[in-house]
């Protein structure tokens, strides 16, 4: 019996999170065009360890970020952990079932939404927060609006890759 209470008392207070709640690395892509390639870091400004080789106009070079840190985010690439500012790395805002993405002014629900943004508009990376990244969009005449998107916003399908490297390759 005092098992079962010892059991009772860690299950309430070390509840058992779901695997993916602690997983969230969403997939974004490498926008510099540096042709001599892209470097990844063993910390935020620090030595390069990889360098993720340039694939041209209209190449797709793909990471997985994990975390962030003040404009730099941790990723994978070709199978090497490290960091990348967050300038040279971009996603596009993928439609909801409801329609075009939303950006929203917190990672959260709770507060009202900032803007509805177009669908497949290239967005930069500035933040990561939970399973919120938080982004810039340019409108077309230029306004920069920051603010969230939400995972399901931000997953970048296979059939999407091209689509988006083709918007980044003509929005910068």
């Amino acid at each position: 019996m005092k098992y079962f209470v010892l059991y009772l008392a860690l299950a309430l207070f070390f509840p058992v999170l779901p695997v993916q709640a602690q997983d969230f690395s969403p997939r974004v892509l490498v926008i510099d065009k540096d042709s001599n390639g892209t470097n990844v870091r063993d910390a935020p400004s620090g030595k390069v360890v990889h360098v993720i080789p340039y694939a041209g106009d209209g190449g797709v070079r793909i990471v997985s970020v994990s975390a962030a840190s003040k404009g730099w985010f941790r990723v994978e690439a070709d199978g090497i952990s490290g960091w990348m500012h967050g300038s040279v790395l971009g996603l596009c805002a993928a439609p909801t079932e409801d329609g075009a993405p939303v950006l929203h002014r917190e990672a959260n629900y709770q507060n009202p939404p900032l803007m509805r943004i177009p669908t497949n508009s290239p967005v930069s990376l500035l933040d990561l927060r939970g399973r919120w990244l938080r982004v810039r969009y340019v409108d077309s005449e230029g306004k920069r609006h920051d603010g969230w998107l939400p995972e399901q916003v931000t997953t970048l399908s296979e059939g999407g890759l091209e689509e988006c490297a083709a918007a980044w390759a003509s929005h910068k």
